[in-house]
């Protein structure tokens, strides 16, 4: 990967810092989680899965803006 300039190179280490902090909070939030009945049978589980699929969906984001 080539860098035209140093705004470049700190945009991507910035982008790269949010993805390791999304993948961080999701592995926080999804410790005590055993199966998909632990989301579905509750609403706090649903709020918790919304909450994850906006994360994953930021991850796929910023990974987009790095490629």
């Amino acid at each position: 990967m080539e860098f035209t300039s140093s705004n470049e190179r700190n945009r991507v280490k910035s982008t790269l810092d949010q993805i390791r902090t999304a993948i961080a909070q999701l592995k926080e939030w999804n410790e005590g989680v055993n199966s998909a009945d632990d989301y579905y049978l509750s609403s706090d589980g649903m709020q918790k899965l919304a909450a994850n699929y906006m994360l994953i969906e930021a991850i796929g984001e910023g990974i987009k803006r790095v490629d």
